[in-house]
């Protein structure tokens, strides 16, 4: 999806109203459609829906985007710069590959933990072969593996061909996002909401611990 896609605009744009300035009214639309579609799935989810979460009129995100397709595409792109900018580190380079690990991971979970939604996203088009699944491959799923893989590789010394490795990206995926996919569950169940800052942190070195241990025993360490 090329920029230009991603913002093609109907003539005729409705008067302000009262989220402000056109960014805010993009931001507003996206975080509202992030909800939306992480509650409903996509096929659920409706546009007027999505004005009434945003507090907005519906002719608005017509103006903004042409069809629910191209708004999904444009959440997919909000989350995916939101989470490069909450797992960049300027310091890495400073690091070693087991810190960068370990913190990549950590952030990870705490991102999933404030974002909620955006696992239930995922899941929802993964169960679902089909376009939406190929935009995600082509344009964010394979190189985060890719990403991932190759510092696992860095941090345990794991050959990226080591057939015990073939599902551990999705493990990895599964580890972070768990218990916000199934947020409902663990309150009924537990009492207690994983998106919580306190239950999150927790939770984040928890799964850091896992993940880290794990990966050692198997790189013979």
């Amino acid at each position: 999806m090329t920029q230009t896609d991603s913002t093609k605009r109907r003539r005729g744009r409705p008067s302000k109203n009262r989220v402000g300035s056109d960014r805010d009214q993009k931001q507003a639309i996206l975080t509202a459609a992030e909800k939306e579609f992480g509650e409903k799935s996509f096929d659920g989810a409706s546009v007027s829906s999505i004005a009434k979460r945003a507090a907005i009129a519906q002719p608005l995100i017509n103006y903004y985007f042409e069809s629910k397709a191209q708004l999904w595409e444009a959440v997919i792109e909000n989350i995916y710069d939101a989470l490069q900018l909450a797992l960049a580190n300027p310091h890495e380079d400073e690091m070693d590959a087991l810190s960068v690990f370990r913190e990549r991971i950590r952030n990870f979970v705490l991102f999933s933990a404030s974002r909620p939604s955006v696992a239930m996203i995922i899941a929802s088009e993964l169960r679902a072969p089909g376009p939406r699944l190929q935009f995600l491959q082509k344009n964010y799923i394979s190189a985060l593996e890719r990403n991932t893989m190759q510092l696992v590789s860095q941090a345990f010394g794991i050959g990226p061909r080591d057939k015990r490795l073939k599902l551990l990206f999705p493990m990895i995926l599964s580890t972070c996002a768990g218990p916000f996919l199934h947020q409902s569950y663990v309150i009924e169940q537990h009492k207690l909401d994983p998106t919580a800052p306190r239950q999150a942190e927790l939770y984040a070195d928890m799964a850091v611990e896992l993940l880290t241990s794990g990966l050692k025993t198997l790189s013979g360490e």
